[in-house]
């Protein structure tokens, strides 16, 4: 699967990674976990271990101009567009509260 990431900051632009995610089985947050533990350590995005099940609302996120929660909305399609919300961004996906 193709993972474009909107960044921030230093790395300011889209980031592309080719993630082997399995369609409607993966997360988000699994990719996004995927991309920080495999390809990219230094990708902010907020994963809150305590919470993983669509509670607390801090790992939002925009999949394809569509906001959902990472971690309990599963990914579909062959590409994908993460963004941040519409929130002040802080760094990359992370926004405030």
């Amino acid at each position: 699967m193709k993972v474009r990431v909107r960044r921030s900051g230093e790395k300011n632009g889209i980031d592309l990674f080719q993630v082997p995610a399995v369609e409607n089985q993966w997360t988000v947050m699994d990719v996004l976990d995927y991309i920080a533990l495999n390809l990219d350590p230094s990708l902010g995005y907020y994963r809150h271990s305590v919470c993983n099940q669509g509670v607390c609302g801090r790992c939002g996120v925009k999949v394809n101009g569509r906001p959902v929660l990472a971690c309990t909305s599963k990914v579909q399609g062959e590409d994908i567009l993460l963004e941040p919300l519409n929130n002040r961004v802080i760094r990359d996906l992370i926004v405030e509260p």
